[in-house]
């Protein structure tokens, strides 16, 4: 049993009717695609597959296979016309991963919400809104 179906099972997430709003896939999502190392500080707490040479010294690393985000995004644009939230946290590649995004499936996207201490970053058609460590991206042509 994968660690991720075991935390699902033990938060009681297995059950038929909610298993029907989601699909696991058990791998990360960068800007990338393959087989990556990741690597995370001895609680667990932090990590990433960019991880710095400090994080890499004292840290564990396991192996994880990697979609890039324009895949995910294809898969589900597929069966539906749009997405109204797409949250990224991807342990600091944040700011990579959403340039990585096509303009095309950008299009289809209403609001994305990441972690970065960049409040600078722009998206072509999105405002931006930045408080504390998170950025908000709104689609001026889908947020009516």
């Amino acid at each position: 049993m994968s660690l991720i179906r075991a935390i699902l099972e033990s938060c009681d997430i297995t059950s038929a009717a909610l298993m029907a709003f989601f699909t696991l896939h058990e791998s990360a999502v960068s800007d990338c695609e393959g087989v990556r190392p990741f690597s995370s500080e001895p609680t667990g707490r932090f990590g990433g597959l960019d991880a710095g040479p400090s994080m890499r010294a004292k840290a564990r690393t396991i192996t994880v296979q990697v979609e890039h985000v324009n895949t995910v995004l294809e898969r589900v644009l597929s069966s539906t016309e749009i997405i109204d939230l797409l949250k990224i946290d991807t342990e600091g590649s944040e700011v990579a991963t959403v340039r990585a995004i096509e303009p095309r499936l950008l299009a289809r996207i209403r609001h994305i919400v990441i972690e970065s201490r960049d409040h600078r970053m722009q998206i072509d058609g999105f405002r931006t809104e930045a408080r504390c460590d998170a950025v908000r991206f709104t689609s001026e042509k889908l947020s009516g």
